[in-house]
């Protein structure tokens, strides 16, 4: 580890590793189809399209296709532009045709108050499985209308993947910048290293994820006795994570073991050196700021406290760290 630099950490250590699907259709695509306009404009039915569509997206839960290019593939592939697809072998073939899991269509229709209905249609099964509507007096208030039916969209499809086989999964690497407490400071200076992880997210309820860590980490001697010191870990880790928008919260717990090696001087004032190793159990947790930078890529920072359960004693110390994954 001699001959790395920082620049070179950064550059091997944060590129995410690729990985592809060849499913056809992606667990949270949605495709939102035009609105439909009973009674009122098709401006109108527009607006609320929009406002329902903005809302599925800040969820973050899935991944909305633009509705421009929803419009101009089905539009050049069936004719029809969405507006009258309301049947389930119509749906079913613009959803295979966009490679969406969900259609969502909806109406808009203004009697003695204006009304939103929401049907969610599963591309797979062909089957209409969620309706919500929702209803406002005023024109104006078109947009609430169609968020609130969109949010009770939201929900109903959260509460359908609890305990479904539907889940996300990201790989990942983190650059680790580590601070020596305790025993620890007193041989060696600031520390530095990577780690891979691999998470699935959503187990058992959402939120809660599982996964699998390596991690490296490098010490520099600070006294005359040890020259370098490192450690590595293999580590089950889990947490929750709470997610708003684009930015989520994750809680962290990794436990596992490690083997840690010390390069000492042999005698005073001579470059030999010997080595002392073992292997450990080592415990860590923290908790990460993130914030989801692409369709399928997102980045964070964020800290972790850290121990090795050595015969001599505990060893400890505190890391910060920078994380980009990939989400698929």
């Amino acid at each position: 580890m001699k001959g790395f630099t920082w620049g070179t950490l950064i550059l091997m250590h944060l590129i995410p590793v690729a990985a592809f699907s060849s499913s056809p259709a992606v667990p949270h695509r949605l495709a939102v189809l035009n609105f439909r306009a009973m009674n009122c404009s098709e401006p109108v039915a527009g607006i609320a399209r929009n406002a329902a569509e903005m809302k599925l997206f800040m969820t973050n839960r899935f991944e909305i296709l633009e509705h421009q290019q929803v419009d101009k593939l089905i539009t050049k592939n069936s004719g029809r532009g969405g507006k009258e697809c309301s049947d389930a072998k119509c749906l079913r073939v613009l959803g295979k045709l966009l490679r969406a899991r969900y259609m969502v269509a909806g109406t808009v229709e203004k009697l003695d108050r204006w009304r939103i209905t929401l049907r969610v249609f599963e591309v797979e099964s062909e089957k209409l499985i969620i309706t919500a509507s929702a209803e406002r007096n005023k024109k104006e208030e078109i947009r609430d209308c169609a968020e609130e039916a969109a949010k009770i969209i939201v929900s109903r499809l959260l509460n359908r993947w609890r305990g479904s086989s539907i889940k996300n999964y990201d790989i990942s690497s983190a650059f680790i910048f580590a601070i020596p407490a305790g025993h620890l400071s007193r041989l060696c200076g600031y520390g530095y290293g990577f780690d891979l992880q691999g998470i699935a997210h959503n187990i058992f309820i959402q939120g809660f994820f599982l996964g699998g860590l390596f991690s490296y980490i490098h010490y520099e001697g600070k006294d005359e006795n040890v020259h370098h010191s490192w450690m590595t870990a293999l580590q089950a880790t889990s947490g929750y994570g709470i997610t708003l928008g684009p930015v989520s919260l994750r809680v962290f717990f990794a436990a596992g073991m490690g083997y840690n090696q010390v390069n000492y001087y042999v005698e005073a004032d001579s470059d030999t050196r010997g080595t002392l190793g073992g292997f450990q159990p080592v415990l860590r947790s923290g908790l990460n700021f993130s914030l989801k930078t692409g369709r399928h890529f997102w980045c964070s920072l964020g800290g972790a406290y850290g121990r090795i359960f050595d015969p001599g004693g505990s060893i400890s110390w505190i890391q910060l760290q920078g994380r980009i994954a990939l989400l698929f």
